[in-house]
């Protein structure tokens, strides 16, 4: 961030306080905000009818008051109120009804599975609530890298999110690859992150529990766990409507309405829209072609019947469609596939045809000619794709669940989930590589079904001890197939007068996969004294995965085939015979036999957890934590002529240890979090590079047999006056690779030790401000700004320069208004005002390295309406 916009940024806030502070003169003052102390949260499950005998149903819209005792969980931005209390719509106090300020509040969280009040939890938690999302403009999963500092969200150049928490991630390029963090909506598993699109309808709050979660959480939780909290079905009719414009004609409706069905039946419906007229990339080579418009659309229903207090039943269906158009990708340089003809400068040795092939001998004409865009540049829009291609996407979801809450006894509570998701993406264009041509293109045509069931048992016994026990199973089910356009490809020999392919100019890759997993688990806390609390948690699971998949060449490919290719050699490297022709598998096994490859992997693990936390004085708690995560293996989906490729990573496991302290100095006024960890890591899972002998460098799945993560977080909330908040929240991460020989970016085996991880900046943090004043005695005006810096780092572990992904820092700024009331809210917003540059990933497809970037700064208004 630059020292202009520094000063910008605080001339924003300055003129927004001295224009408060002239306000307040001649406003009346508002009315003290009363403090109430809610009763403790008990230890039974979270949204338990009886679980807290005066509470509302998790998710109801009513806030509760605020309390003494509620220092924000590490890493927590602008907390506003989200416990239950029993507060109808007046009696809610004015300054938490969504008036427009920020504060410092209490919050209840469910991250041990039942609600407690998120100083008392021993987890390092990052959490906010929906106002709040809405307000800093996080409107996808992948916007939370922008206000949980140690959270990044990459491009994976195929249209799936990569999530890394701490250093933890896997960057895999496989639609059904499952993900280091997990993501859940109300516990339902999403396990693969291309189904986290919609994730965030009608939410009350988010928590990011930050370290491994298996214990409680399940597989593939080792970076730790995102929950999202949807609002619930209310006792009484309510309902809310959010409208908003902004750049590129972008048009954004949301709306909700909730209430009482009968007497036992209540109910919810939520609906979303996001759509825009104009694209927000612009092609390099034809500057009036544009890519970027959005079109999505998603929806919740809920239904809750409570048949007696003991008993409530909720089932929720929800969907999401998401046919925008994909995101185009910046040609940075030239890295040919072809693994035969090197890379050379022909020019320097034939001066009299150097000036005719140019440097880049084996590149079609149309690639070697290509304008490659400065890796300097700082345009976030410009980009290329062919033209007239199907670059659109066409993902849809479909989920349901049923969650059954038994309370046995006062303290006895018995809990079940049942859960189906269903992914697709049909036919969605990925212009993977920035050219203007079809180098590597493809369409993806992928669908993921997933089964999952958990039923748990929880007590308290007297004052000092809770515990749960459950058992989970989980079923997918996956299917993937990337239709591939290799006209201009340097592995399929170009012609070098057309450019086009003179092998074969599509390829089809397919994979299947089937995983089936069982954990049994059990957690207690025992309260031994008044001050200090020890936690034990252990699970069982228990994965099997099976896989087949090929490559096959269709029959409208064009060229002279890849069969006669594979069979040479097979023939010249195996003494093998064969026949393949287009539509058959052509990837050869050991013998040199070309066939589908299939292959099976079982592993069993015990996560586990143990923390002893201290309450030496009021509102301050300090914690000591270990916890042993896993992530299961899996298979690749790749282009080869080698079954070798597709052999499986093993479970990788992480064995954290955390000290942490949360506290409330000043109550209302300053509060500090922090935390530092150790993760011993071993076999952790990569997606690193082989070299083909036919299709060149691709990526391909490892471990890593040893590597390390250290590092610290923090953050602190400073009221110093009504109205005004102020936050700092940051993390330093330290990643190094102990053991690993393999393959970098260029083909050539090379010693990784010492190296850092790939996707993962040392420094991230982020600044807020917030000013909300009186400008009557029934109207509130504020501003708020917020900067985020994410410090660089590189998409491969040799840190090829290519790969570079350079520092950012941006800036986002609010002027809001709002009546004491909460029934409306009006905000005007900037979103990166200085139009900084960022990259979201960088990547080698075909023969180019590409990268894809965040959005340009971009202007809105957004209006909302409560019915309460």
């Amino acid at each position: 961030m630059t020292r202009k916009q520094l000063a910008a940024l605080y001339l924003f806030l300055v003129s927004g306080a001295a224009l408060a502070q002239e306000q307040i003169s001649v406003a009346q003052p508002s009315q003290p905000v009363p403090s109430i102390e809610p009763e403790p949260a008990s230890g039974a499950d979270s949204e338990a009818p009886q679980e807290l005998p005066a509470a509302a149903p998790d998710g109801a819209t009513t806030p509760a008051p605020t309390s003494d005792v509620a220092p924000s969980a590490s890493g927590d931005l602008a907390v506003i109120p989200v416990a239950e209390a029993p507060t109808t719509a007046a009696e809610v106090p004015s300054r938490e009804r969504n008036s427009g300020g920020i504060g410092i509040e209490e919050i209840i969280v469910t991250a041990q599975k039942r609600e407690e009040n998120a100083n008392s939890v021993p987890v390092a938690i990052s959490a906010f609530t929906g106002e709040q999302l809405q307000a800093l403009g996080v409107t996808d999963t992948r916007n939370l890298s922008s206000i949980v500092p140690g959270f990044t969200a990459a491009d994976n150049g195929y249209n799936t999110p990569v999530y890394t928490l701490r250093g933890i991630g896997y960057a895999d390029t496989t639609y059904t690859a499952t993900s280091t963090v997990g993501v859940y909506v109300d516990e339902v598993s999403l396990p693969y992150a291309i189904m986290t699109k919609g994730a965030n309808l009608d939410i009350k709050r988010v928590e990011v529990l930050k370290g491994p979660q298996g214990t409680l959480y399940g597989r593939n939780t080792t970076g730790g766990a995102i929950n999202y909290i949807a609002n619930k079905p209310t006792d009484d009719f309510q309902y809310g409507v959010t409208a908003g414009y902004g750049s590129y004609s972008t048009e954004e409706a949301e709306g909700f309405v909730s209430g009482p069905i009968s007497d036992s039946l209540k109910g919810r419906v939520a609906l979303k829209g996001i759509l825009s007229q104009d694209g927000w990339q612009y092609s390099q080579t034809r500057p009036d072609d544009t890519l970027g418009k959005k079109r999505k659309m998603s929806g919740r229903g809920l239904l809750e019947w409570s048949p007696d207090a003991d008993l409530v039943f909720r089932l929720s269906v929800d969907g999401w469609l998401d046919k925008s158009d994909a995101q185009a990708a910046q040609a940075i340089a030239f890295s040919p596939q072809n693994p035969f003809i090197p890379n050379t400068p022909f020019g320097a040795q034939f001066p009299i045809l150097g000036p005719i092939i140019g440097v880049n001998p084996i590149l079609a004409p149309q690639v070697r000619n290509y304008p490659l865009i400065p890796q300097n540049s700082d345009n976030t829009r410009v980009a290329d794709w062919p033209e007239g291609g199907p670059w659109q996407l066409n993902d849809s979801f479909y989920g349901t669940s049923l969650r059954t809450n038994w309370s046995l006894t006062d303290t006895k509570q018995l809990t079940g989930i049942l859960s189906y998701g269903y992914v697709q993406s049909d036919g969605s264009g990925i212009p993977n590589t920035g050219l203007n041509v079809y180098n590597v293109e493809q369409q993806i045509y992928a669908h993921i079904a997933t089964y999952n069931a958990e039923l748990r048992f929880s007590d308290t016994i007297g004052d000092s001890i809770h515990y749960l026990t459950g058992i989970s199973a989980a079923h997918d089910d996956g299917v993937e197939n990337h239709h591939v356009r290799t006209d201009t490809n340097s592995a399929v020999f170009p012609n070098p007068l057309t450019g086009q392919a003179l092998i074969a100019n599509k390829a089809i890759t397919f994979g299947a996969t089937k995983a089936t997993s069982l954990g049994v688990f059990a957690n207690a806390d025992w309260s031994f004294t008044d001050t200090l609390k020890a936690t034990l948690g252990a699970r069982y699971g228990d994965d099997r995965r099976t896989y087949h998949g090929c490559t096959i060449e269709p029959e409208d490919s064009q060229g002279i085939s890849f069969g006669p290719i594979i069979d040479l050699v097979a023939l010249i490297q195996y003494g093998a015979i064969n026949d393949v022709r287009r539509g058959e598998c052509f990837i050869l096994d050991d013998n040199g036999k070309a066939g589908e490859y299939s292959g099976e992997l079982h592993e069993a693990n015990i996560s586990g957890r143990a923390s002893l936390d201290w309450t030496p004085i009021e509102r301050t708690l300090l914690y000591t934590s270990y916890s042993r995560g896993f992530k299961a293996g899996g298979f690749p989906v790749v282009n080869s002529i080698s079954q070798s490729q597709l052999a499986p990573t093993t479970q990788e496991k992480l064995q954290a240890w955390e000290i942490g302290a949360k506290s409330s100095l000043i109550d209302h006024i300053l509060h500090a979090n922090a935390a530092t960890f150790y993760y011993d890591y071993t076999n952790k899972q990569l997606l690193t590079f082989f070299k083909d002998p036919l299709f060149g460098v691709l990526p391909i799945l490892d471990n890593v047999p040893k590597s390390k993560v250290y590092g610290a977080e923090t953050d602190i909330q400073y009221t110093p006056v009504q109205g005004l908040f102020l936050s700092v929240a940051g993390s330093y991460i330290k990643t190094r690779i102990d053991e690993y020989t393999g393959t970098n970016s260029k083909g050539e085996q090379e010693d990784f030790a010492g190296r850092p991880f790939n996707f993962t900046p040392v420094w991230q943090y982020t600044v807020l401000g917030d000013y909300t004043f009186p400008i009557v005695s029934t109207l509130n005006l504020g501003f708020g700004a917020d900067y985020t810096y994410t410090g660089k780092t590189n998409a491969t572990l040799e840190g090829n320069p290519d790969y570079d992904m350079r520092s950012y820092g941006l800036v986002n700024a609010r002027i809001h208004l709002a009546p004491e009331d909460g029934k409306w809210n009006a905000t005007v917003w900037g979103r990166n005002i200085f139009d900084e540059f960022s990259t979201i990933g960088v990547f080698r497809t075909g023969d180019t390295v590409a990268r894809t970037t965040g959005m340009p700064r971009t202007f809105g208004l957004t209006f909302t309406y409560n019915g309460f």
